[in-house]
């Protein structure tokens, strides 16, 4: 996850055949280890026709009109008010994930709550297991995103590399804002650069 927040100066290389790759790249997801992989076009090619390997095509969607009611919220169970709920594997678990300063925290989901948000926003019927997620910050402001999942990763190793103290630190907090910005400001489709 560093490799999300730290630039070592050095060349990119694609985790599954070793090619060279720019700052600006893609990912894939290993399903049986449920590792992010930067991988380079001809592995990205080669993950979309099958196997335990899927492409993870960078998104970023506003959901400025999602429904979350409170009573709703409750029911989900979820901890704290950052986090990112996808579905993984072929039985399509839900699963809810925390970034951390230990990194990423995963619990599962109660099928009846993510089911009841799923009815209230069919948005979610259409994304990708174990590669899109709902992005949930309802910290302060309530806002919503339909992401990839290497969105929900550059978050998670912004805060691992970034927490100081109890509470994360100011300045953590205003770089978790920033991406937050950046999700707003970003196109619907496009690639996550590194750094």
């Amino acid at each position: 996850m560093r490799r999300f927040v730290a630039d070592d100066g050095g060349a990119e290389r694609c985790e599954l055949c070793g090619a060279a790759l720019g700052a600006v790249h893609r990912h894939a997801m290993d399903l049986s280890s449920r590792r992010m992989l930067c991988a380079c076009d001809s592995c990205l090619r080669a993950a979309a026709a099958g196997g335990p390997l899927r492409a993870i095509a960078p998104t970023t969607i506003a959901l400025g009109d999602f429904t979350l009611p409170d009573d709703l919220w409750e029911r989900l169970q979820l901890p704290i008010g950052l986090a990112f709920l996808l579905e993984s594997g072929e039985e399509r678990r839900p699963l809810a994930v925390y970034p951390s300063p230990a990194g990423a925290i995963e619990s599962v989901l109660s099928e009846d709550a993510w089911s009841a948000l799923a009815a209230a926003n069919p948005i979610l019927f259409d994304m990708t297991p174990d590669v899109e997620a709902l992005l949930i910050d309802r910290r302060d402001a309530r806002r919503y995103f339909r992401v990839s999942i290497d969105r929900c990763y550059a978050l998670t190793g912004l805060m691992r590399a970034r927490w100081q103290g109890l509470s994360g630190g100011a300045a953590l907090w205003d770089e978790v804002e920033r991406f937050f910005v950046s999700l707003n400001e970003a196109p619907q489709r496009g690639v996550l650069a590194h750094g």
